[in-house]
């Protein structure tokens, strides 16, 4: 528990730091007291955690005054046209009507000027240009600062991600390519093929779901049902996010330690299936962290150490943290975090307590069998629910009365979905196997 208060320390004095209370000069002597005051105490245990809790806070403030609030190239911003140079650092994202890019540039011409220049830009141009991650592009627009609205602040939410700039309308030319990751290049590749294959082999909307579900693609999910799950509190299973890992991780150990007695062989199969479906979508930041906070769950369950997962979430938050600040300001990390933290907490009671009503309602020999194959849907859902329902409601203003009894009937589903369409893309090259999966997975 020591670390989960120095965890919290850390968080609030980041949170502060983040939101500009205090300015760097203030932390620093924050902290260099708060360390006098850490030496000079440690022979006493009360207050040494305490005191340490307090140094974490200072320190989490300092940390947050290294984040950079601007960028070399947002000086430019709102001065008229211009041409950078530099190269696309994640895989394009293909709108209706536009193409979004993520360039970290290097170059900057004005007129017949070029200089150096650092920075990131979102870059919004035609649909039809053909551009992929790796690629070094030209590119010619307006800069513009990003905007600022009564509900939310476009501006903040890209500056988590280090973008200050915006290009729209661009003018885009790929003078070379293959300067990015090999590996990333590959997964990015094959998400596409992915993509492409769910679309040839099924309808919409099935077609555009079972993207945003398997793949985390919502860009096919029409606006109409997107708000149709949001009536019911369940927008957060269109999309990968720390829920939806949690999910899949429980569900995944729930049915292996059915089949599998050793922890370890049990333990290594459940981060492989994790690991491997990071990968296969694309290992996105978002889906990683996920993907991270899951593998925590499961490795304290199956070494026997379940108490100490939240020590262990604190520890994972507190390095993740540390190389990016704004981390904690990230949707997908607290859903993540607070999933895990339900599973842990709640699912072992959980389970125990569904098994004795079964016991009560129906004979053992029902009983048992009906336990098994409803007790890890059912209880993965409620547990991660309890912990995560109130920042679902937080984010997308709604509290549905139907939410949970919505989220208790999908998410076992959501498995079978995500299973049958995984392997129905992975038997893409079987084209009459491939399609009656993808038709089961369209029933369902």
């Amino acid at each position: 528990m020591r670390l989960v208060y120095i965890a919290v320390g850390w968080t609030v004095g980041l949170l502060l730091g983040l939101n500009g209370t205090f300015d760097l000069s203030l932390w620093l002597a924050m902290a260099a007291f708060l360390a006098l005051l850490v030496i000079l105490a440690w022979r006493t245990p009360a207050y040494r955690i305490l005191n340490i809790a307090f140094l974490a806070f200072a320190l989490g403030g300092l940390r947050a005054s290294f984040v950079p609030q601007t960028s070399a190239i947002a000086a430019y911003n709102n001065t008229g046209g211009l041409t950078i140079e530099g190269v696309v650092t994640t895989d394009p994202d293909n709108r209706d009507e536009r193409i979004q890019l993520q360039v970290d540039i290097d170059t900057l011409i004005l007129g017949a000027d070029v200089y150096d220049m650092g920075g990131r830009v979102l870059v919004y141009a035609p649909s039809t240009a053909d551009v992929r991650y790796g690629d070094r592009v030209r590119v010619t627009g307006l800069l513009i600062t990003p905007a600022e609205y009564d509900t939310f602040s476009y501006a903040d939410f890209l500056a988590r991600e280090g973008v200050f700039s915006i290009m729209q309308n661009a003018a885009v030319e790929v003078m070379s390519s293959g300067y990015g990751s090999p590996i990333y290049a590959a997964l990015y590749d094959v998400r596409r093929q992915a993509n492409a294959a769910i679309n040839d082999f099924l309808p919409e909307p099935q077609a555009g779901l079972l993207a945003g579900i398997l793949l985390g693609n919502e860009r096919g999910i029409s606006r109409d049902l997107q708000d149709d799950f949001n009536a019911v509190g369940a927008a957060h299973i269109v999309a990968i996010s720390g829920f939806n890992m949690a999910i899949i991780s429980g569900v995944v150990m729930g049915l292996l330690s059915g089949i599998i007695s050793r922890k370890w062989l049990r333990a290594f199969l459940g981060l492989a299936v994790i690991v491997l479906y990071t990968l296969f979508v694309g290992a996105s930041a978002t889906v990683v962290r996920a993907a991270v906070m899951s593998s925590v769950l499961i490795i304290g369950q199956n070494l026997g150490r379940k108490t100490y997962v939240p020590a262990t979430l604190a520890f994972v938050a507190l390095v993740m943290s540390l190389q990016k600040p704004t981390v904690l300001l990230d949707i997908g990390f607290q859903l993540s975090f607070f999933a895990t933290l339900g599973l842990a907490l709640f699912a072992t009671p959980l389970t125990e307590r569904f098994n004795v009503l079964l016991q009560r309602i129906f004979p053992s020999s029902v009983a048992v069998p009906l336990g098994k194959f409803l007790g890890e849907p059912l209880v993965v859902s409620v547990a991660a629910l309890m912990t995560t329902l109130p920042l679902i409601v937080l984010y997308f203003n709604r509290l549905s009365v139907v939410t949970l009894l919505v989220n208790l009937l999908v998410v076992p589903i959501q498995s079978w979905l995500m299973i049958i369409g995984g392997a129905a893309v992975l038997l893409v090259f079987v084209p009459p196997l491939a399609q009656f999966l993808y038709w089961l997975d369209m029933i369902l």
